[in-house]
């Protein structure tokens, strides 16, 4: 057979049928419809994308009465600590070193919110390998007064080793001129 000849197109009442006789597969392909169907489609597609985006836009806040927070501090600091092993008394503390990540930002009501994280590696005396991770978010609802404020901080000491994994989660919430004491803590050790 011709490669040329291999497709025919035959039309059975509103349908057009490709046919392709080596492979037995048929395609329908329907017609174009009438000017004013073809309008209705056009406008009912438009209609939509239109509400698409509109919809879009309102839920990323874009044409709200609210203005963005605007950040205020974005800086990366390097830092060089000592970390002791909560869930190991007695042990010598860690030395580390890393980066932490400074984030600061405002909110149109005048809330300074930081957020900071932190990746630091080290080794005890004993030659033990660490990572300890860290994340803190605080809100200063007064700022630049301290207080009141809350404050939610992780740390997370882990050892390459057999020495105990340490999480600890510390939240603290400071009325004005209140003590700077966690209202709550946590240390999970694990290993």
């Amino acid at each position: 057979m011709n490669p040329r000849n291999s497709l025919r197109m035959t039309r059975r009442s509103s349908v057009i049928t490709a046919a392709t006789p080596t492979a037995g597969l048929s395609v329908g392909i329907t017609p174009a419809k009438s000017g004013r169907k073809k309008m209705v489609m056009i406008r009912n597609f438009m209609l939509g994308a239109v509400a698409s985006l509109a919809l879009g836009l309102i839920s990323l806040g874009l044409g709200s009465g609210t203005a963005s927070a605007e950040v205020v501090f974005n800086e990366r600091i390097e830092a060089v600590r000592a970390q002791e092993n909560s869930c190991e008394p007695g042990m010598n503390a860690i030395s580390l070193s890393g980066v932490f990540h400074h984030v600061w930002y405002t909110t149109p009501e005048g809330t300074l919110k930081m957020n900071i994280q932190g990746h630091l590696t080290g080794t005890d005396t004993d030659g033990t390998k660490y990572i300890f991770n860290t994340q803190q978010h605080m809100e200063h609802f007064a700022w630049p007064m301290m207080a009141p404020y809350t404050d939610t901080v992780r740390l997370n000491l882990i050892s390459k080793g057999s020495t105990v994994n340490t999480l600890v989660v510390l939240t603290f919430n400071v009325p004005a001129g209140g003590a700077s004491i966690p209202t709550t803590s946590a240390t999970a050790c694990v290993g």
